[in-house]
């Protein structure tokens, strides 16, 4: 076993009943004419052969310098500083043989324990022992451990003796003889009780990391009322009765004794211990001579003043005890100070481990802070040293003894001995405490109100209190200051933020920044306040921040930035709840204590986190809860408490609401805790409970901590299952959450909407009346099944008429106000940041669902609406323009599929997964009217784009045209914009006689489009042109009858293609596919007629869009359903071989044209169906239950089957990239991309 003690490092077994015995042999050591008899060790375990420094000095062996890295067990490393020394060794019972060691260890530190082993009883008891020199060990301290590095003196040199399982055994070494093994006289080990405690330095830091936290938990009872300890009790117990008074330079001050435990040994540690410790600090103190000028100052400051005393050496050795403390300097806050460590271990023993910490006799650090806040007038003091007030009792000052030589490190070093309390020990905080509340009781007649400020105003040495006036502030510190300095207590650092509070007291008195700001007219008279900087000029509390440098971001470092963050009130629980739900996050990924933070979107987070640290200096909140105009004893005061969970976190906050007597109302920021939900999931409903604890916590602070108690204190949950379980009776709750919740389950109610801490402020400022203002409880809703009834049942809740049969019936005007009120909590419920930033005109989040509808508030009627694009359809209603946003989840949207109209767009809750990182929904602009209009398909609006291609045309006859001249021909291309069919005619030109003709023959078969949309070809501004001229030249009865119908040309601007939207898209496809099939080819004019119509039927077979979510319903929404009125009914199709192109029934000709046209379509329409312009990064997997279209190019033409995905097969990376298709009742396997997503609305059922 190695221990890592600072002082002494055993290398053995510590001292203790044997039950395990090591071989032990005796020898003798030589070093030319010194000897030294002994015992050693041999040990197999040990790498390097170890020996006592004492053996060393008997000896007179020399030492040359090493370091020894010694490694135990548990993977620890301690740096031995020591030498290497050379000597021989004998067996006792064979003097002439000896045996030279090289180079073993020694050092300061090194320490063998004793050992005794039972070697007669054992004799006697096994009979393979008997007769075997063995020596006798009784209380036996080897001075040398003989390691692997000397083999040839620990092989046996002859068979080993064993005997029965669980018996000892002997072994005959180079050295003699030695025993091995259990050291009971049975053969069975006996079964003895054992208690281990293991601290590693790993569990040391998680004992670090839990302190960090506890700021988050509030008390569940005053601690200072709560039932004591029994060591808290027997503390109080000493403290009573041998705390006495004494007189100090003509003071009268309190003795107090060092809190020991019951049973405590007596401590003794011999002065030579220290000399290393000593020795070191010298050394670095040696290397910075203004460092130990500093040290030498504060050292000869405390004997000046008394603290400390010199002793003389012929009384040093005088006391029955004796305990010597170590010393260092530490820099804290820019300044360097002297460190007693009274934890200093000697021999498994210290100074603190027999110290009682003793009960918190004063109030909580939060508890003084809420009270400093209660008034206009704040004053803030600290006691000068007020330890060092207090003495210690004469039988306890031996135990608080140190070495000092003023640096004169040739010289024999003084001891030191404590006079007063010393920082460090574990009772001084208490002790110090008792002896300060202890003389304000003492001398309490006709100071009532002062001993009560010592009680409740003081924490430690730091004064915070507030009053109503400058008066009362200033007559409390003369009269607090001459009653404490009787008493050896002088309060000093004196700060208020009304200067005539303090400006009368001595220059000492006054702290420097509040000196400097009656004097100078300073502006920034900053004093700190318990952690916080309280700036007395404006009166606000403010946060400071001390940059913390590491090398690189580990999770030992994120904890060490993160113990910086000190916030007792919870004002940065908003931002610090980040850092700890990234410290959570780095758990769950298996992060080390000094590994690399990774994966890189932590560290980002982190970095960013980190970054904004350095604006902490400009949060600040008032110091006073009212303004001075308010602070009265009259006004009226109530407490709200929201309380609300995540799934990553929980807490409550609390605000202050006062009334004055003007009416007016003041809010204010009172606390706020938080806590992270654990690693192990747990149900929403048990971690808002967890939420209605922290807040019930709160309201018990509030209770006991706060002497302006509030006449309400109303705590508020959005969880109605959290107020269902408050309010039934039969319900058993964990003994945890029981007492607490309980008391205040009254004050719970339902405040749906307040779900965040940062809207409770808002919140505080309306009337108490409206907060009730909520819907029926939820244990209602299943028995309203339809929309009329859920309107009824909210009509009645909002007027408190539920059980009265005499209201007369609801008028129209109710029913909006009830349909209108349920549509504003549906979105409240589903959408409570959307809401909050569009009502206050900010934007939305990016990572809003939302973002892709481009959301609008309308403040008439407080509902967030569609943005959209469809602002230029003139003839829709604003409702059909701009519908509410409704949650398909939410149970009022439920009800309302069974009535809806299109007033409403519900939410498909798919797009949540599309928004994200998504720049949609404000990239796009407005539609034009022409391609949103609800009117007929094609007759109310369309487009017109013309296209001229040249292909080699023979005339009409019944041979192939092989040596004809070839002519040319223009194609015309039509485009309806709301539809999205195409119509693909023949020209014979590209002038504006033939563009007339073209459009004659389109209205002709498909009716007169009221707009056309074109680039500035010349033909469409002669086609324009002609048609006005036109239509003047009626007569006039028939011009006012055509003035209705008469077609708006609309130009795209010079130089801009992309304006044409869609139909360009269509054009462009086309015009690819056919310049790839036809090519140089002499088409009949039939042929091409023929592939013409072809092409066109197969452009308005294509899919618009998947609506039904069913996938037994193989019909999507095709053109040609829209201008047929029935599903496309294609011929059976031949496939025949491209040699038929050369024959001369054109038939085939024209069939095989087709054929590739569609091979051609299919390969340029899929990737244009497939791309993204926006989003560039990694696209969701495919899932089951998602509707697809199937491309395929060995289908026949006009073939777009729609089906549902059944079974996905993902790769090794994870991605899908095949998966299985139902297509009525047949299941296909396709890779991805064959498979083009559609948009479906989500059932809660899957109808496959």
């Amino acid at each position: 076993m190695v221990s890592a003690a600072p002082d002494t490092v055993y290398v053995d077994r510590p001292s203790r009943p044997q039950r395990v015995m090591l071989k032990l042999v005796k020898v003798r050591l030589y070093n030319a004419e010194h000897s030294l008899d002994g015992f050693a060790i041999l040990d197999d375990g040990s790498e390097r052969t170890l020996i006592l420094p004492s053996a060393v000095q008997h000896l007179h062996l020399t030492k040359e310098p090493e370091i020894l890295p010694l490694r135990t067990v548990r993977h620890e490393v301690i740096h031995l500083q020591g030498a290497t020394v050379s000597f021989e060794i004998s067996p006792a019972h064979s003097l002439k043989s000896r045996y030279s060691i090289h180079h073993a260890f020694t050092a300061y530190e090194l320490s063998l324990s004793e050992h005794s082993y039972p070697v007669k009883s054992l004799q006697r008891k096994y009979a393979h022992l008997q007769k075997l020199p063995l020596p006798s060990v009784d209380k036996v301290q080897p001075v040398l451990l003989i390691g692997s590095d000397f083999p040839h003196l620990l092989l046996p040199k002859q068979p080993v003796r064993a005997g029965p399982p669980g018996s000892p055994i002997a072994v005959c070494t180079a050295l003699g003889w030695a025993l091995q093994g259990p050291a009971t006289l049975s053969h069975r080990a006996a079964d003895l009780p054992h208690c281990y405690f293991t601290m590693s330095p790993a569990s040391e830091l998680q004992r670090h990391v839990e302190r960090l936290w506890e700021v988050d938990v509030s008390p569940y009872a005053n601690i200072k009322t709560a039932t004591r300890s029994k060591e808290d009790q027997q503390a109080l117990e000493l403290l009573e009765q041998r705390t006495v008074k004494v007189e100090v330079d003509g003071v009268t001050r309190y003795a107090t004794p060092l809190l020991r435990r019951k049973a405590s040994p007596s401590l003794w540690a011999p002065k030579n211990t220290l000399l290393p410790q000593l020795r070191s600090t010298e050394r670095r103190l040696a290397k910075d001579p203004a460092l130990a000028d500093t040290y030498c100052q504060e050292i000869q400051k405390l004997e000046q003043s008394g603290y400390v005393t010199p002793l003389p050496s012929e009384t040093v050795d005088s006391s029955t005890e004796s305990w010597y403390l170590p010393h260092h300097v530490v820099h804290h806050n820019g300044k360097a100070r002297i460190v007693y460590n009274c934890s200093y271990q000697h021999n498994g023993q210290s100074l603190n481990n027999q110290l009682l910490p003793g009960p918190t006799l004063g109030p909580s650090l939060l508890g003084v802070l809420l009270r400093f806040r209660e008034h206009c007038v704040a004053i803030s003091g600290d006691i000068k040293a007020m330890f060092h007030q207090v003495r210690l009792l004469p039988e306890d000052k031996p135990l608080l003894r140190f070495l000092w030589r003023s640096m004169k490190r040739v010289e024999e070093p003084t001891v030191y001995e404590w006079q007063v309390l010393p920082f460090g020990t574990t009772c001084s905080p208490c002790c110090a405490t008792y002896a300060l509340q202890r003389h304000a009781k003492d001398n309490s007649q006709g100071h009532d109100d002062i001993q009560h400020l010592v009680e409740t105003a003081f924490y430690v040495d730091n004064c915070l209190t507030s009053l109503t006036s400058a008066s009362k502030a200033k007559t409390i510190i003369d009269r607090m200051r001459q009653l404490l300095l009787t008493g050896g207590f002088d309060i000093r650092q004196w700060a208020s933020n009304i200067p005539s509070v303090v400006e009368h007291l001595p220059a000492e008195a006054k702290a420097a920044s509040t000196e400097l700001w009656l004097s100078q007219y300073r502006q920034d008279p900053e004093e700190p306040a318990l952690g916080l900087r309280w700036n007395c000029l404006t009166d606000r509390l403010g946060y400071r921040h001390r940059p913390v440098e590491y090398s690189q971001p580990t999770l030992r470092n994120v904890y060490k930035v993160l113990a910086t963050q000190y916030d007792p009130l919870g004002y940065l629980i908003p931002f610090t709840t980040r850092a700890k739900i990234l410290v959570q996050d780095l758990w769950k990924v298996g992060v080390g204590w000094d590994d690399p933070i990774q994966p890189e979107a932590l560290l980002d987070l982190w970095n960013q986190w980190e970054s904004e640290l350095a604006y902490l200096p400009q949060v600040e909140i008032p110091r006073c809860y009212v303004p001075p105009e308010a602070d009265s004893d009259m006004p009226r005061r109530e407490a709200h408490i929201f309380c609300d969970a995540s799934e990553r976190a929980y807490g409550a906050v609390e605000y202050l609401r006062t009334q004055d007597s003007q009416d007016e109302v003041h809010i204010a920021f009172v606390m706020a805790r938080s806590r992270v939900s654990p690693r192990k999931q747990l149900s929403m409903p048990r971690l808002e409970l967890c939420a209605a604890l922290a807040g019930a916590q709160l309201a018990k602070v509030t209770m006991t901590e706060l002497s302006l108690t509030p006449q309400h204190i109303t705590l508020w949950t959005d969880s109605t299952t959290v107020l269902t379980w408050l309010n039934s009776d039969s319900c058993r709750y964990k003994s945890l959450w029981a007492p607490e919740l309980q008391k205040f389950k009254s004050s719970l109610k339902a405040a749906t909407g307040v779900t965040r801490s940062a809207r409770g402020r808002r919140r505080a400022e309306e009337t108490s009346v409206l907060w009730g203002y909520h819907l029926p409880p939820s244990s209602s809703i299943p028995d309203i099944d339809n929309w009329d009834g859920l309107i009824k049942a909210t009509h009645e809740t909002l007027h408190g008429a539920a059980n009265d049969h005499s209201n007369p019936a609801m008028t129209a005007a109710d029913v909006l106000a009830a349909e209108l009120h349920l549509l504003q909590q549906s979105q409240r419920d589903s959408f409570p940041e959307e809401v909050d930033a569009l009502a206050t005109s900010k934007p939305i989040s990016r990572q809003s669902r939302l973002v892709m509808l481009a959301p609008e508030y309308d403040a008439a009627v407080g509902l967030m609406r569609v943005g959209g694009r469809l602002r230029r359809a003139e003839d829709l209603d604003p409702d059909s323009m701009h519908p509410i946003i409704l949650d398909p989840k939410h149970y009022v949207t439920k009800l309302l599929i069974k009535n809806m109209t299109l007033t409403y767009y519900i939410l498909v809750p798919s797009e949540s997964s599309q928004s994200s990182g998504d720049d949609t929904g404000s990239c796009e602009e407005e539609s034009p009217s022409s391609a949103i209009n609800t009117a007929v398909l094609h007759v109310r609006s369309g487009v017109l784009l013309l296209w001229s291609q040249r292909w080699q045309i023979c005339p009409l006859r019944d041979s192939v045209c092989t040596s004809h001249p070839s002519g040319q021909l223009e194609l015309t291309a039509l485009a309806p914009t709301t539809s999205r069919w195409a119509d693909a005619q023949r020209s014979e030109s590209m002038d504006t006689d033939a563009f007339l003709m073209a459009l004659r023959r389109f209205i002709a078969r498909r009716g007169k489009p009221f707009e056309i949309l074109a680039d500035r070809g010349t033909n469409f501004r002669g086609g324009a042109a002609e048609l006005q001229a036109s239509f003047a030249a009626l007569e006039e009865p028939l011009q006012n009858q055509l003035a209705d119908q008469q077609i708006e040309f609309r130009f795209n601007p010079p130089g801009s293609p992309h304006f044409g939207g869609t139909w360009e898209r269509e054009i462009k496809t086309i015009k690819g596919a056919l310049q790839v099939v036809l090519r140089d080819q002499t088409v009949a004019e039939p042929v091409l007629q023929t592939v013409l119509i072809e092409v066109e039927g197969l452009l308005n077979a294509k899919p618009l869009g998947y609506i039904s979510s069913d996938a037994a319903d193989p019909d999507p929404v095709t053109p040609n359903l829209l201008l047929m009125g029935r599903r496309d009914a294609s011929l059976p199709q031949a496939i025949y071989a491209s040699s038929d192109l050369l024959s001369r029934r054109r038939w085939r000709h024209s069939q095989i044209l087709a054929d590739h046209f569609w091979s051609h379509f299919i390969r340029r329409h899929l990737p244009d169906l497939q791309k993204r312009s926006k989003r560039h990064s990694d696209t969701d997997n495919l899932t089951i239950g998602q509707v697809v279209m199937v491309v395929d190019s060995q289908l026949p033409r006009a073939q777009w089957p729609i089906g549902r995905v059944v079974k996905i097969c993902p790769g090794s990376d994870g991605r899908v990239r095949a998966a299985e298709v139902r297509i009525n009742g047949q299941t296909y396997l396709r890779p991805v991309v064959r498979l083009v997503r559609l948009p479906a609305w989500e059932d809660e059922d899957d109808p496959s």
